[in-house]
């Protein structure tokens, strides 16, 4: 009933008779012990820089020049974890400023309106399948997904 790889799960198995359930059949008690995946709270955003901003001499030199004057309002703390929590600090609220850093929600640059309704009209075609299974629903829906996919990958080439 169970299959290999959760029969170590199992510790104890015990068929109840005394039970009833309405059936001919044995209410059955399985002892499991199982780990549970504990899941972290905190986890750290990861920033992306926009190279191509990088390169620009003059929004490089800005966005220095901002840092070092935002550092020197800071005071210097005595406790070096907190002196460096001060200067990631900093240095992403000045890249925010500058638009140096992506979000992550924004790394498909190549993600347009002519995708979304190519996918939409996929779908929609999909649920028309699905709703009534045709053989000329079937064809519009692979047409419908042949194209979506082609392009996909033509605005993100």
């Amino acid at each position: 009933m169970v299959s290999k790889d959760k029969m170590r799960l199992i510790h104890d198995v015990r068929s109840k008779r005394g039970y009833n359930c309405d059936s001919d059949h044995f209410l059955v008690q399985i002892k499991i012990k199982q780990k549970l995946i504990t899941l972290k709270n905190k986890q750290i955003q990861k920033h992306k820089w926009d190279r191509q901003l990088l390169n620009h001499k003059e929004i490089i030199n800005k966005y220095q020049e901002n840092i070092q004057t935002k550092l020197q309002e800071i005071e210097e703390e005595t406790d070096i974890n907190q002196d460096w929590q001060n200067l990631k600090q900093v240095i992403l609220e000045a890249a925010k400023e500058f638009k140096l850093s992506k979000d992550a929600k924004n790394a498909n640059h190549w993600w347009d309106n002519k995708c979304k309704r190519a996918i939409q009209e996929k779908n929609e075609a999909r649920g028309k399948c699905l709703k009534r299974k045709t053989r000329a629903n079937l064809d519009i829906y692979q047409q419908k997904r042949i194209k979506s996919s082609r392009i996909c990958r033509r605005t993100k080439k």
